[in-house]
């Protein structure tokens, strides 16, 4: 299921940044400030991301964390597509700006909640080379889609269909027993502190 999860990053990762460009650049100077403007504010909300999914996945668990991430990126999706008014793209620059980053700060607490810490790196870096083929894939899907349709729409819905599997496959994660009672006991030295 975490390789699912890892896919469906892959495939839906930096897929905005296309239409907010042509949503908001218009080919003027001005329009370009504020397209460059918005990509530097979704990456800037990440590093608040990252540590918000990071302290959530302490609380309720890496995978239910991770599902939520990828539920809200799915939101997030919808929302840009549907943003009309300034107040929608400032909406959806926190939504996807925090849950983008959830699974670079949560994927490798549910490998090590899953798989367990015994060949961590390799299975880690199978999961990063699922991840970059996502990533090699996901453009030149959104681009043939876009090209045969005429719109971004179609694309950007697939995109948040792939994320809603990518949320259910992360809740199915499930904890090896060895790792629930090393999660346990983490749990219970964390909450001491």
């Amino acid at each position: 299921m975490l390789v699912v999860a890892q896919l469906a990053y892959g495939l839906r990762s930096r897929r905005h940044l296309p239409i907010i460009w042509s949503r908001t650049s218009k080919g003027s100077a001005t329009g370009l400030h504020s397209a460059t403007l918005v990509v530097s504010i979704v990456l800037g909300m990440a590093a608040v991301g990252k540590a918000t999914m990071g302290a959530l996945g302490d609380r309720i668990g890496g995978k239910n964390a991770l599902a939520i991430g990828f539920a809200m990126i799915a939101a997030g999706v919808i929302i840009l597509l549907n943003a009309r008014h300034f107040a929608m793209l400032v909406t959806w620059l926190i939504v996807v700006g925090i849950a983008g980053a959830a699974p670079v700060a949560l994927v490798p607490m549910v490998t090590a909640e899953t798989l367990g810490l015994k060949r961590f790196g390799t299975l880690f870096g199978w999961l990063g080379t699922v991840v970059t083929f996502g990533l090699f894939v996901g453009p030149i899907m959104v681009g043939w889609m876009t090209d045969v349709t005429g719109s971004y729409t179609a694309p950007f819905e697939l995109c948040a269909l792939i994320c809603l599997m990518g949320s259910a496959a992360s809740f199915l994660c499930v904890p090896r027993p060895a790792e629930i009672s090393m999660i346990a006991e983490a749990n219970t030295s964390t909450s001491t502190v």
